[in-house]
């Protein structure tokens, strides 16, 4: 069972850094050379919009993957987890318990 969350978990894990690596812009675009002083060149130089990224829809889907997983495996897990016995304090035995020690005869 161990074998089967762990790879489980290796696959969301190499999953999510393959889709985020295909998400990311490629480097090395053509650009204008640094002497142009032209109306496109200040033109580039204004804030634009960024372009459409497909990174926040990974990051849900992935979130919400998790959220799966842990719904699919945390019942499981609780299934095959001995169970835990009650805690018994000391006071639940009651007062002839306290005598049988010897704790009535000293007057506590």
């Amino acid at each position: 069972m161990r074998h089967v969350m762990v790879g489980l978990g290796v696959v969301i894990v190499l999953s999510m850094v393959s889709l985020t690596r295909a998400a990311e812009p490629t480097h090395g675009a053509a650009t204008t050379p640094h002497g142009a002083a032209s109306a496109a060149t200040h033109h580039a130089a204004q804030p634009v919009l960024p372009a459409v990224s497909l990174m926040p829809g990974l990051v849900l889907i992935g979130i919400g993957a998790l959220f799966l997983w842990a719904g699919t495996i945390g019942p499981v897990v609780r299934y095959h987890a001995p169970e835990e016995a009650p805690d018994v304090s000391h006071d639940e035995h009651g007062h002839g318990a306290h005598d049988a020690h010897g704790h009535g005869a000293h007057g506590h």
